[in-house]
């Protein structure tokens, strides 16, 4: 019975595995975070369990690679924290790679509109290849980025909001069409704010199953960038 039930658990690896992503994804719409807390604990246990109890073998580590690189090969692209200010630590190549260039307006409360010359190349440069510019929260206050603890994380005003959006149109000309949370934390009350004003909230995703740049900074977030440029 035991190795019945040792060969079912074996088998399970792939559903597990997806099990585990959907509730990491699902575990941001709620300001709850015991499912965020739950599905990482879970997708730990699982592997450390496997690891030490069975020989993954080559074909299990092939059918994973497999249908990662064609989640990642499926997904939108796209380049977060884009201000002024992160200018320094993001190569072109993060841009030219991506769709999608998510804009904080007014990061560590310097405004773009502080930044003419700055607007006028990304205007630019997003017309001539095709980007488009989207709304990146306000100020991107972080607490604990890993479980979403970020600036909409909490209740925010309509006017807290307004600003923001505010920024954004009077720099590019136009209302953001897409909206994502920092660290795609986002509390219902700020969700419908948002989507009273007719733009669309993007995600949550994980930088594990989609190809998302940030600025070089931290230095970690340098690694991550390089290994989403091979792969």
């Amino acid at each position: 019975m035991t190795n019945k039930f040792d060969r079912l658990f074996n088998l399970s690896f792939i559903p597990i595995y997806l099990l585990c992503y959907l509730l990491f994804i699902e575990s941001f719409k709620s300001t709850n975070k015991f499912f965020l807390v739950l599905s990482i604990f879970s997708f730990l246990a699982y592997n450390f369990y496997m690891f030490s109890k069975y020989k993954i073998n080559g074909l299990k580590i092939l059918i994973l690679i497999i249908i990662l690189y064609i989640k990642r090969a499926t997904s939108y692209v796209s380049f977060d924290d884009l201000h002024p200010l992160t200018m320094n630590d993001t190569p072109q190549i993060f841009l030219d790679k991506s769709k999608y260039l998510f804009v904080v307006p007014k990061l560590k409360n310097e405004s773009i509109l502080k930044y003419p010359k700055w607007i006028e190349k990304i205007k630019k440069y997003a017309n001539n290849n095709n980007k488009i510019l989207a709304l990146h929260g306000v100020s991107h206050d972080v607490e604990i980025a890993p479980i979403g603890l970020c600036e909409f994380s909490y209740k925010k005003s309509e006017e807290y909001i307004k600003e923001g959006v505010d920024i954004f149109m009077k720099a590019f000309g136009f209302k953001p069409k897409y909206f994502k949370a920092p660290c795609y934390g986002l509390h219902p009350h700020n969700k419908k704010i948002i989507e009273d004003y007719g733009i669309q909230v993007v995600g949550p995703e994980s930088i594990l199953f989609s190809k998302l740049f940030h600025p070089d900074r931290p230095s970690w977030m340098y690694f991550i960038n390089r290994l989403t440029l091979i792969f």
